[in-house]
């Protein structure tokens, strides 16, 4: 696995990078771009930050060709950007209406707690489907996941914990998270820390999790 990374030159225009992205590309060795971002672009100093709303219309192309070469290469491409405050209120992304036509899926992501869910770390973030070409009817949906620092081990974890709060697995007395007579944790909820110390527990939960239907209400 080959990773590259090209960074903006203050000396070069955004150009001579979209050139070089495209000649990576046809050399057929990339698996998946990550464009980061197209706010960033725009304002790259190189390229008149001092007239970045221009620039949309210059990057559009730029976007479209290299979408071009993607689509005979076979290669993913992530497209990253982000929310700005509006003057009369709301929020509003950066060129989408320009770049929105090349995107098969199209998420909105938001950070809504500085924490996680169970745990201290992290940061608990909101997923909105905005678009979905592959499979158009999740277009619409909004979840919600934690960010953890760390192995994947305990996000396994908080996963799993989750969905054995919703299925009554694990249920919460007003004092303590209990599951079959076992006290988990308080309720400051680090039941995470405790399973990772208590695999055996964990794989029981696990097992009862992914086995049990929801109630029918």
């Amino acid at each position: 696995l080959m990773a590259h990374k090209f960074n903006l030159s203050k000396e070069r225009t955004i150009f001579c990078d979209f050139h070089a992205v495209k000649e990576l590309l046809l050399s057929k060795v990339v698996d998946l771009l990550i464009i980061d971002s197209i706010a960033a672009i725009s304002y790259e100093k190189g390229y008149g930050s001092k007239h970045a709303s221009l620039n949309i219309k210059a990057i559009v192309k730029e976007i479209e060709s290299i979408n071009n070469t993607i689509r005979y290469t076979n290669t993913a491409c992530i497209v990253t950007n982000q929310f700005r405050n509006a003057l009369n209120g709301g929020v509003y992304s950066y060129g989408e209406n320009y770049f929105s036509r090349f995107f098969s899926i199209k998420l909105y992501l938001t950070k809504i707690a500085n924490r996680t869910k169970f745990l201290a770390d992290g940061f608990r973030l909101s997923i909105f489907l905005k678009k979905n070409k592959i499979a158009m009817d999740f277009e619409g949906l909004e979840f919600e996941m934690d960010v953890i620092p760390g192995e994947k081990f305990l996000m396994e974890v908080t996963e799993i914990v989750e969905m054995a709060l919703d299925k009554n697995i694990i249920r919460y007395n007003g004092k303590n998270f209990v599951f079959e007579g076992i006290t988990l944790a308080d309720k400051n909820k680090n039941i995470p820390i405790f399973l990772m110390g208590n695999v055996d527990i964990f794989e029981k939960i696990k097992n009862k999790a992914l086995n049990t239907n929801l109630p029918i209400i």
